[in-house]
């Protein structure tokens, strides 16, 4: 992906709290970036409370920065990917109840697969 280092870097900055930082050649809509970040804070939160139980003087966005990290942001990214044949396959259902469960499975395969 050649925008990845863009999408990374800004979502990165949001990790660390720098939300008035944005990256000019970005045109997604920033949300994404902050559910990233959410993500983040929710992975790393049992850790900085560990390390703030233990007096640890490691700041909170270093143990941020650590979680926000390329590998994390492509598995994040999983989650939809995998819910969307559910959710595809759920919707042509109520939207078309004649359909055989092979019909409707076949074109939930088809859909998932566009990019």
């Amino acid at each position: 992906y050649m925008d990845e280092p863009f999408h990374v870097g800004q979502t990165e900055a949001y990790c660390s709290g720098r939300f008035t930082e944005w990256d000019d050649k970005i045109t997604t809509f920033p949300g994404l970036y902050a559910l990233g970040a959410v993500a983040g804070w929710l992975i790393s939160a049992p850790r900085v409370a560990v390390a703030w139980l233990a007096g640890s003087s490691t700041p909170a966005t270093l143990v941020l920065d650590n979680t926000c990290t390329v590998p994390f942001l492509r598995g994040l990214n999983l989650i939809p990917g995998l819910a969307t044949p559910a959710l595809l396959f759920n919707l042509l259902h109520r939207l078309h109840p004649q359909l055989s469960n092979s019909d409707l499975v076949g074109n939930t395969a088809v859909l998932s697969l566009y990019p």
